[in-house]
């Protein structure tokens, strides 16, 4: 029987292409710390700081349509519309933006792709995410909010 509904299976080749677009490739946990972490005593005492970047359409060439610093325990310095409930989805995932679960929302069929792209650290763990959605509703409500950037 044929589901009409996109699965998240469908959606990860695109993410593999925005990830490649970055030069980077996807990494679900590299043992490597990002640079920054080794010298900003700040980021070494964090247990996570990211970028969150949606970019308009299936890809990172598309216009940027929000973007926020998530710094996690201590929250100081997001901006983050949500940071304490960002950070505990967060720490639920274990630090693994694909391994956030949905949240129950009515999201409009729409196709107006994005495209979010999650870098920094968890724990001392360098982490990339990159994901094409149907649309930033999808996007918020597949991520528990973490990618939910509107004030």
């Amino acid at each position: 029987m044929n589901s009409t509904k996109p699965s998240r299976g469908r959606l990860a080749a695109p993410a593999l292409l925005a990830a490649a677009a970055l030069g980077t490739g996807l990494l679900a946990a590299a043992p490597a710390t990002p640079a920054a972490a080794s010298t900003d005593t700040a980021e070494a005492r964090s247990v996570g700081r990211f970028l969150i970047t949606l970019h308009e359409g299936a890809g990172t060439g598309g216009k940027v349509i929000g973007s926020a610093r998530l710094n996690c325990l201590p929250t100081t310095g997001s901006t983050h519309p949500r940071p304490a409930q960002a950070c505990r989805m967060m720490e639920r995932a274990g630090g693994q933006f694909s391994m956030l679960p949905a949240q129950k929302a009515v999201c409009p069929t729409v196709h107006k792709p994005v495209t979010v792209v999650a870098k920094g650290y968890w724990k001392s763990t360098a982490r990339l995410y990159a994901q094409i959605y149907p649309n930033t509703c999808e996007a918020s409500a597949r991520s528990s909010g973490v990618f939910n950037l509107s004030r």
